[in-house]
């Protein structure tokens, strides 16, 4: 499942989930042409990161007007700052960074078995940005390849074999999941080049740069299996995996705030007695930090 945040709308941003991002983002440029989203990442939390978005900025949430029980909307009157500071907030308590891919049809319905992602660490995380309050450029989703927005690759996920019911239904599927696993020494190398690159040269070429260094490369198999009465494919899996072990390595490296690991790991999605994950305090009070500043009326919707 994707969480996202949509650019902006004139009261606004929209924040929702969707199992297929792609299929989404046609559905409102019906509508809306040209909207974009700020954050679109893929994470087996996404329904309850939006109930905490819910909760938390609950008296920031438009009023939907068209609808005869003047319902609160999906759209958060929040400057896009704050939302995307919940979200990162949301995914480091549940010991997760926030990964973005370059392929979302492999975490659609319509599954492929020669799907391949190449994966990238978000640029959030990365310390050039510490001292230029830009931690949010470039945040989410994945560079074209001959872009000289550029990412630091992290790994790969690659469709390995599947099986199909009667009803060419995935019944069985696995992935190999390939990643780089660096120490802080390496992690920094990549940084030099990153900073290097950044606005020059493609990610392309970034990318040979870092394949020249000759980390080591670990493989691991992942396994869809059934829940809940569907199947579960493998790449969200492994998704969540290399976000965890990266959320360990930014630990390590002292790159994340120097959280309580093992008391975060206490936490049990389904243990409503377990206080490790403060996703649902108590909402944020009306005030002028938070509030978006409504958009004057133009001819178009979107920045």
């Amino acid at each position: 499942m994707f969480f996202y945040i949509t650019s902006a709308l004139d009261d606004g941003y929209k924040v929702g989930i969707a199992e297929d991002i792609d299929q989404r983002q046609q559905q409102y440029t019906t509508l809306i042409p040209n909207l974009n989203f700020n954050v679109a990442v893929q994470t087996i939390h996404a329904e309850e990161i939006e109930k905490s978005f819910k909760h938390r900025f609950q008296n920031f949430r438009v009023i939907n007007r068209t609808s005869s029980k003047n319902m609160k909307s999906e759209i958060y009157r929040v400057k896009i700052k704050y939302l995307m500071m919940h979200f990162v907030h949301c995914m480091h308590r549940y010991c997760q960074v926030v990964i973005t891919g370059d392929n979302n049809l492999a975490f659609s319905k319509n599954q492929f078995l020669e799907n391949k992602i190449n994966i990238y660490l978000s640029n959030y995380y990365l310390p050039v940005w510490k001292n230029h309050g830009a931690k949010f450029i470039h945040f989410g989703g994945a560079p074209n390849s001959n872009s000289t927005w550029v990412k630091i690759k992290i790994g790969e996920i690659i469709g390995d074999s599947a099986d199909f019911n009667e009803k060419n239904e995935v019944s069985k599927s696995e992935a190999k999941l390939i990643y780089y696993d660096l120490d802080k020494k390496d992690f920094y190398k990549c940084i030099n080049l990153f900073c290097d690159y950044r606005g020059k040269k493609s990610q392309y070429e970034l990318e040979e740069e870092i394949e020249k260094l000759d980390f080591k490369r670990p493989e691991e198999k992942i396994k869809g299996f059934y829940g809940f009465s569907e199947f579960i494919s493998p790449y969200p899996l492994a998704i969540e995996n290399i976000s965890r072990v990266w959320f360990k390595k930014l630990l390590k490296f002292e790159i994340l705030r120097p959280y309580n690991l093992n008391k975060l790991l206490e936490y049990k999605m389904y243990d409503k007695n377990s206080l490790s994950l403060k996703l649902f305090g108590y909402p944020y009070p009306d005030n002028s930090k938070l509030e978006y500043v409504k958009r004057d009326s133009t001819d178009s919707l979107i920045e």
